[in-house]
């Protein structure tokens, strides 16, 4: 959402600049620069939430054949017949429970790491056009 504001408010800033500003093409070339990391930033920001909220609707699927992966405990069965009964109450507990186990990642995958690693494969892309 910030990034959608970001843009929003650079075009604004944009029209009202004098024309020679607007014909100036160092400042054409940076401001391109800007809103077209505005814009991916956008784009895959908005691409890895509807990625997440996928993933979030089918979790309850994904805990049910990880649980059925262990056939041979005691207790899978009971398990897996009490993750089944639980998860018919809808999607709404499936979703809580990947929200749950991707809030507790925050504690085992460094995210900040994660993200700079990302950004710089983006960088070099860019560069290489």
């Amino acid at each position: 959402m910030e990034s959608g504001l970001a843009v929003i408010s650079h075009l604004e800033y944009a029209a009202m600049l004098p024309e020679e500003a607007k014909r100036n093409p160092e400042y054409v070339n940076q401001f391109r620069n800007v809103m077209n990391s505005h814009i991916v930033h956008m784009v895959s920001i908005t691409s890895v939430v509807a990625l997440t909220t996928a993933i979030a609707l089918e979790f309850d699927d994904f805990l049910i054949s990880l649980v059925g992966l262990l056939e041979g405990s005691q207790w899978s069965g009971q398990v897996r017949e009490s993750l089944e009964l639980q998860l018919t109450y809808g999607k709404v507990i499936s979703a809580g429970l990947f929200l749950l186990v991707v809030a507790g990642m925050r504690f085992v995958l460094p995210w900040q790491r994660v993200t700079g690693i990302i950004e710089t494969g983006m960088r070099r892309i860019r560069s290489t056009d």
